[in-house]
Order: C-alpha cells, then structure tokens, then sequence
C-alpha cells in the first residue's frame, strides 16, 4: 500500500511542475516590471520644449534708449533727506530745488554769523566816528598824533574783524545751500534714489535726469552682425507696439562675452523716452541653420561657450554647442546643429549632465 501511496505522490508531483514553473516565471516577471518601475521612477524630471524652426531670417535685438545728454543731481554735503520735490517723470529746469536735506546745525551757525557780521559792523561804525572826532581834534590843535595814530589802528583792526565775520557768514550760506539738492541740466527726471528721511552721504546720487537732447539706443548684437552694419546703415525697430527706425552709428571696439559688442543707433523722428525698451531688426549672417529655443534651455560655461541638451529617444541627454543669434520675447534664436522637432531640456540644464537619462515632461509654448 505504501508502494501505492508513493506513486500517486509522485505522479502528482509532475503533474503540478508545470504550475510551479509558470508561477515562477509569473512572480519573476512581476520583479523584474517592478525593478523597472522603480528605475523609472529615480529617472530626473525634465522639463522639455520643442525646437522650432526659425521663423525669421532677421536678427531680433533688445535695446535700450539713453539720453546723451543725460545727468546726476547729487547731494554736496550729505544728511538726512526731509523733502523731495519732484518725481520721475516730471520737467525740471537748471538749477531747481529737488530735495531738501536737514540743515538745523547750519542754520544755527547761519544765525550766529549773522549775529557776528552785525556786531562787527557796529563796532566798525564806532571806530570810524572814533577815528573823524580825532582828526577833528587835530585839526583844531588840540589833539595829538599818538591819539590819531591810535583812532586810525582801532578803525582798521574793526575793518579786518567785519572782513572775518562776512567771510564766515558766506562760507556758512554756501553750506546752507549744499543741504538744496538742484538739477543739474533741463530735462525729465529718469530715476529717483532717494526718499524721506534716508541718509546721504556726501556726494551720493539723488536723481537721474535725461537732458533735453538728441536720444539713442544701445544694444548688444552679436559680432557677425556688426560685420553686416555700417554708420549710417537704418534698421527697422519697435516698442509698444509702434514702428519707428534708426540708424547705426557705431560699436565698442572690443567683443564681450559670448562675441558680442555694445552698438549704439541714433532714431530717427520721435524718440521713446530715456529707459525705454525697444526691439531692433538686424540683418543677420548667411550659413548654419538656426533655431528658436527657450531663453532658459540655453547654458554657457565659465569660457563663455554655449550648449543646449538634447533628450534623445531613449531619453539620454547630449550637449549640442549653439551659437546665439538673437534674443527676443520669442525666444533665443540659435545656430548649431538642431533639428526642428527635436526636444530640448527648458529648465534646470545646468543640473544635469549629458548621458543621464530623464523621463520628459513637455512644456507648452
């Protein structure tokens, strides 16, 4: 019977290794997915953008307009600020009061050189009578030489005393008129740095003020762009939704980072006010393909060299060099090896190497 019993057990056995080695395979199948997952899930998020052809042969440069004939009101003796007069934005001619600055100590030393000018002067017209009666005496006969000679010393020792104390009272004015804060120049007061009751220090900037004058704009435009203008070349340029233009008239000798070099244009017609921003249409170099990017998918290194990184299919990044063309509220428009459609890294690139793998998350435009 045990014989039995132990033929049944096995031919059970067998019966059930298929089972066995299916659940296996079902329970291996089941790590391996979960591995997966959690690989997946230790992947970094990438914020991606797509790229996009460029959509514009021209350069698109933000500029900003300055006044050549800008200037500084600044504070001459210092101290703390009790009265501002104007505000930006407002019309103020040559030599008006801007700002008042607390003047207590100078005009208590004003009223006390007024006090010694007035005594002075009453002492002078004291000696001066003093000094007539004597040479009246004298010519009378009955005066002396010794008491002339003495009249004649005290008149003139009040005359040097009435000098001193005038001169300390204009030294005392001219004080008193350090604690005004004035215009420079006629024109529009571009910025205001100082508010009630802040302390100065002597020579510290209080205004910014644009001279009544001609304006210009000052970009930073790539080298090769340079290449392309000449004084007197017109570009096309735009701000808050109007249309104007203005001619190139010159560029710092030396490139910036990046290769690029500050340019400045007069504007033709009507200006924008001093601060203003406006955006310049340039031509721009004939060769590589260009791109639009994200402004932030764009990194440079401590050399000045710029990349984007790529997310390829299998979600590994690479680094791909680009050159800026221009920027704008678009975008940056970049040369390099791009392809429309690709996706780019839009946030974050620099905390993240090339060859890492990321799971992408699409931005929308």
């Amino acid at each position: 019977m045990s014989k039995g019993l132990g033929r049944n057990i096995s031919e059970a056995s067998l019966n059930c290794r298929p089972l066995l080695v299916l659940c296996f395979a079902l329970m291996l199948g089941a790590c391996l997915d979960s591995e997966a997952t959690s690989d997946e899930s230790l992947a970094p998020v990438a914020l991606v953008s797509t790229v996009r052809p460029a959509t514009s042969p021209e350069l698109l440069v933000a500029g900003r307009v300055v006044a050549r004939n800008a200037s500084v009101a600044v504070s001459e003796s210092g101290g703390r600020v009790l009265q501002v007069l104007t505000r930006v934005g407002e019309r103020v001619r040559a030599g008006e009061v801007l700002a008042v600055l607390e003047a207590s100590s100078v005009r208590q030393r004003a009223a006390a050189a007024a006090a010694d000018i007035l005594h002075a002067e009453s002492a002078l017209a004291e000696r001066g009578a003093h000094l007539e009666r004597t040479r009246a005496l004298i010519a009378a006969g009955v005066g002396t030489q010794a008491e002339l000679d003495s009249a004649v010393a005290a008149a003139s020792a009040a005359q040097a005393t009435l000098a001193t104390a005038r001169a300390a009272g204009a030294q005392v004015e001219r004080s008193l008129a350090e604690t005004l804060v004035r215009a420079s120049v006629e024109g529009v007061v571009a910025a205001q740095r100082i508010q009630v009751g802040l302390m100065l220090e002597p020579g510290a900037v209080a205004f910014e003020i644009d001279g009544d004058g001609v304006r210009e704009i000052e970009a930073t435009i790539p080298e090769g762009s340079v290449a392309l203008l000449s004084p007197g070349t017109v570009v096309s340029i735009a701000t808050t939704g109007a249309q104007g233009r203005a001619q190139f008239l010159a560029a710092a000798s030396r490139s910036g980072a990046g290769g690029a070099r500050l340019a400045r244009f007069s504007i033709e017609g009507q200006a924008p006010p001093s601060g203003a921003t406006v955006e310049l249409r340039l031509a721009t170099e004939s060769g590589a393909a260009q791109a639009l990017v994200p402004v932030a998918a764009v990194i440079a290194d401590s050399a000045g060299a710029r990349r984007v990184l790529v997310v390829g299919e299998d979600g590994a990044l690479r680094a791909v060099p680009v050159e800026l063309v221009s920027l704008s509220a678009a975008g940056m428009l970049v040369r390099g090896a791009l392809q429309p459609g690709e996706r780019v890294v839009a946030a974050g690139a620099n905390f993240l190497t090339p060859g890492t793998r990321v799971r992408s998350i699409e931005t929308r435009s």
